[in-house]
């Protein structure tokens, strides 16, 4: 049927008509596609959920009446359940006979979810250790006192995964350059303007380089700047250890 009345996406347009017909249900059960059928639009529909972000209304005109009919953002349920554990769910579910729920107290009176995570990176270690053909061990005793776990929280990141398959190895060091340096013509005159002019910024150095020669492009002002960068460490480096001035120029 026709549209009787442009289709908006504000809840200010709803109840112009002498009825009201909300679209609810489910996620992608195809409440927007009837809506196109009844009201004649051309909402936007998918075969995912989550299309409809937004109340959106329009009209249909049934046997002389003209409703509003207004399509929902799919839900799952009526009820609000506010954020909560399964374990308090089910002391709150109406449908489990009290002795259970003494014994669920009793289970959760127990638990410590800070040994549950220890107990399952040492699984994780021991598993990893199998997978990549380490003998077989017996899993060490978890002492009762965590605060050992709690400190290597905090560097447990730099291990990467356990996984053998999935952590990164190592990269040997490199000591040389991959490509030649655009600056070894010119660092001598570099050094000499810093050594005159701390202060200077290897942004305004390498203007200054440009303005003698144009040959430098601004692609390499990244590798002026780390080598201002490392020549900085090395001059503080000299200041504290007193160590000679050719370090500073090479």
């Amino acid at each position: 049927m026709p549209a009787t009345a442009p289709i908006t996406n504000s809840a200010s347009a709803v109840g112009t008509g002498s009825g009201r017909v909300a679209l609810l249900g489910n996620p992608n059960t195809g409440k927007t596609t009837l809506f196109n059928a009844l009201c004649g639009s051309r909402a936007k529909t998918a075969n995912f959920p989550g299309t409809t972000t937004s109340l959106r209304s329009g009209h249909w005109e049934v046997e002389g009446r003209r409703l509003d009919v207004i399509d929902l953002p799919g839900v799952y349920d009526l009820r609000y359940h506010a954020p909560e554990t399964p374990g308090a769910r089910l002391l709150a579910s109406p449908a489990i006979l009290e002795p259970m729920k003494d014994r669920l107290r009793a289970v959760l009176a127990t638990l410590d979810p800070l040994r549950l995570l220890d107990e399952i990176r040492t699984v994780q270690h021991h598993l990893a250790g199998l997978a990549s053909g380490e003998p077989v061990h017996v899993l060490p005793h978890r002492d009762a006192d965590l605060d050992r776990f709690l400190r290597s929280l905090v560097s447990a990141w730099k291990e990467g995964d356990v996984r053998p398959t999935h952590r990164t190895g190592p990269k040997p060091p490199r000591h040389w350059r991959t490509r030649q340096d655009p600056f070894e013509a010119v660092w001598s005159r570099v050094v000499n303007w810093l050594e005159s002019e701390p202060d200077r910024t290897a942004k305004e150095l390498f203007d200054r380089l440009q303005t003698d020669q144009p040959d430098f492009s601004a692609g390499q002002l990244r590798t002026l700047q780390r080598r201002v960068k490392e020549w900085r460490r090395m001059a503080a480096r000299r200041l504290v250890f007193a160590e000679p001035l050719h370090a500073l120029s090479t």
